[in-house]
């Protein structure tokens, strides 16, 4: 049987995939998946989790954008 990631670690993997946008779209996904309000919440309060994942947010954005 396989463990859930550490709610940090899946909020990295879902703004890595380029599939969410901000990290509203990431606590939402986290939600569907499982994780509690509280657990996202306490987690990703922080002002430099949020800007890091915005950052990769944007940088998968981009990546995905350019052909080849």
């Amino acid at each position: 049987m396989q463990s859930k990631a550490s709610i940090i670690e899946r909020a990295y993997q879902l703004a890595k995939a380029g599939r969410v946008l901000t990290v509203k779209d990431i606590r939402d996904q986290l939600r569907k998946e499982g994780y509690s309000r509280a657990e996202i919440r306490i987690n990703l309060e922080g002002t430099g989790i949020r800007r890091q994942l915005l950052q990769l947010c944007g940088a998968a954005k981009v990546k995905a954008q350019i052909p080849g």
